[in-house]
């Protein structure tokens, strides 16, 4: 029970991309263990599936409502939802948190009055803190981690925790019953939705969960939000800790319970170790059945890859070079290794009857236009080549705050027009569609007219890889003379074949792309 105190009602919120942070359920089945009611609101998936995400209801007795700032790309409608609940009245406590929130959390609470605090790096211990001393009325001086208003003042209270191997396992990141929509929140988290479809990925990939597999980095990748040194800017945490394999089976089973189809995880800071191999003879041992995703910070060994195709038969591997040019992989990956390598991966992985996805990035650290060629080039190679079970992405990067890029970005070639929180909901605001709103770096190497051109080449690509025969031929004509001969006889062949096209709601703003500048 709480503590026979009267126990204030908690709502989480999250809102702005397909994919929530794993830490919102854990926590709202935290609260509830200790006798505190909340809840979790996938916002987004109210307004992707039914058109709606009205705040009137969700908040009916609700004291502490909590929005999600994981990612810079929640910022605009995090500060829009926490203005809108201040306009229709809500008279409770509104906090942030996230990695971005963490790091920018002065600057936001000084731009929004609306908003009450923000926690600062690992919030599941000050989140229960914080509910205690409201529920109890008494200060928030002692909440760790906890950046708040006091009246006319913003105070940071001692950033104390940090949550270690115990404290992880102690989470239930498979309560997603804490999720008041949760068939909306399932539908929604489809990878394949993600990637464009990725009809070559195996199993029924529609009801994907997300596994927090454990936190922080052992490198830095140059482009990453979430490696090393950006774990110590925003959460205080040096390396990183991974829960136990028997937990991680544990919060796959009840996810599985409760209509997941498939596990996509993401934290591999330790290639080739045996951590993720005992947690596959777990999964293996309770007779758990489902499709799995797993992102590889480096090359998977043959070992990894048999056992692998063992448990999680036609399960799908995660690879990302990012770049042709081995030397630039070096010195921007944590993780390097040869195009070679890669290659015989891929042919490995489908001997297994395995898939693959493999991730390219434009504009890439240290990336000029002959190194660009050069990826663009291996990209269709690959395709060509391994096209009967890898799927080939050539998407733009994200410029995430606490990245090496973001944070030095002359070091790496490249100009950057963000910072502060203030820069990036700006750049949410006004950046093209097309580009999904990640892209807020480019090469500090010849004219920006020339990287326009660049970049609508890479779209041209693209567009004849997804059937878009309409916006194949708008970006032709965008282009002109300053298209080489490749990309004309490729945007040529798919309009004159007539592909099918598919409706995207980004078409019309694509098309509209200035190239004024270009030379």
């Amino acid at each position: 029970m709480a503590d026979g105190h009267r126990a204030v009602r908690t709502l989480l919120v999250h809102d702005g991309l397909p994919i929530m942070a794993a830490g919102l359920p854990a926590m709202a089945a935290w609260l509830e263990h200790h006798g505190y009611p909340a809840q979790v609101w996938n916002r987004y998936a109210d307004f992707a599936h039914r058109g709606g995400g009205a705040l009137a209801r969700p908040l009916e007795g609700v004291e502490i409502l909590g929005i999600s700032v994981h990612w810079f790309y929640q910022l605009p409608s995090a500060m829009h939802l926490a203005r809108t609940a201040r306009d229709q009245g809500f008279g409770g406590f509104i906090l942030l948190g996230g990695f971005t929130a963490s790091l920018y959390a002065e600057d936001l609470l000084g731009r929004n009055l609306a908003l009450d605090g923000v926690i600062r790096g690992d919030g599941e211990a000050p989140l229960l803190e914080l509910v205690r001393q409201l529920s109890d009325g008494r200060s928030l001086d002692v909440v760790p981690n906890l950046v708040w208003r006091d009246g006319g003042t913003v105070r940071s209270n001692p950033f104390e925790y940090v949550g270690g191997p115990d404290e992880l396992d102690a989470l239930e990141f498979g309560g997603l019953d804490t999720i008041c929509n949760l068939e909306h929140h399932l539908a929604a988290s489809s990878w394949r939705a993600i990637t464009d479809g990725s009809p070559g990925l195996p199993g029924d990939l529609g009801r994907t969960f997300y596994l927090e597999a454990g936190r922080g980095c052992s490198v830095d990748c140059a482009t990453c939000g979430g490696g090393r040194t950006a774990h110590r800017l925003h959460s205080r945490r040096e390396g990183f800790v991974f829960r136990s394999p028997t937990r991680l089976a544990d919060d796959v089973e009840r996810a599985a319970q409760l209509g997941c189809t498939s596990i996509h995880a993401c934290f591999d800071p330790a290639p080739g170790g045996p951590h993720w191999f005992r947690f596959m003879d777990e999964v293996e041992r309770r007779g758990i059945h489902t499709s799995m995703l797993f992102e590889c910070f480096g090359l998977p060994s043959r070992p990894f890859l048999e056992r692998f195709a063992q448990v999680f038969e036609g399960g799908g591997l995660i690879l990302s070079p990012e770049t042709a040019d081995e030397r630039i992989r070096r010195r921007t990956r944590g993780f390097p290794f040869t195009n070679d390598g890669l290659e015989e991966t891929l042919t490995r992985i489908g001997e297994l009857g395995l898939r693959a996805q493999v991730f390219f990035g434009y504009f890439a650290p240290l990336e000029g236009l002959r190194e660009l060629r050069a990826t663009q080039g291996w990209v269709r190679s690959l395709r060509r080549r391994f096209g009967d079970h890898t799927e080939v992405f050539h998407y733009p990067y994200s410029t995430d705050p606490a990245s090496p890029l973001a944070n030095n970005p002359r070091d790496y070639g490249m100009r950057c027009t963000v910072q502060s929180a203030a820069d990036y909901e700006r750049a949410m605001a006004t950046q093209e569609p097309w580009l999904g709103n990640l892209l807020r770096h480019e090469p500090d190497l010849g004219e920006p007219g020339e990287w326009r051109v660049v970049s609508l080449a890479v779209e041209l690509d693209a567009a004849v890889r997804r059937d878009l025969p309409r916006l194949a031929e708008s970006l032709e004509e965008q282009l002109g003379d300053r298209l080489d001969a490749f990309f004309l006889k490729l945007g040529r062949k798919l309009v004159n074949e007539s592909a099918p096209t598919l409706q995207r709601s980004h078409l019309a703003d694509l098309v509209r792309l200035e190239t004024e500048g270009a030379p």
